[in-house]
């Protein structure tokens, strides 16, 4: 055969003994090469859908961005769903609480 195997009716250990000079083979010729060619230790090279190199870096950040907007946007309608006569009361009653011990006292006479 062109790769070197043989043709033909063999048996078990034959064809065992041939499976691992071919694989010596392939090893010793891998480890021969220049690890630049054969890309060992190379960096991944991360890819979209339509075949685009894409930076994993990037995309997390886009990926935090948009669910921070998200929150957000979920907050606001979260604030918007209380009622503004509720969100009013509850400032009040807390600027109450805050200035309540200074009415109490009085003015203070320092000079």
């Amino acid at each position: 055969m062109s790769s070197g195997e043989k043709a033909g009716l063999q048996n078990a250990r034959v064809l065992k003994e041939e499976n691992a000079v071919n694989r010596q083979r392939k090893e010793d010729f891998f480890k021969g090469l220049d690890p630049s060619v054969s890309g060992k230790h190379a960096e991944t090279v991360y890819r979209d859908k339509q075949g685009k190199k894409v930076d994993p870096k990037l995309e997390k950040l886009k990926q935090k961005e948009k669910k921070r907007a998200t929150e957000e946007e979920n907050e606001q309608f979260m604030t918007w769903g209380k009622g503004f006569v509720r969100s009013s009361l509850q400032f009040c009653t807390c600027i109450m609480f805050c200035l309540l011990p200074l009415l109490q006292n009085g003015p203070s006479q320092e000079s």
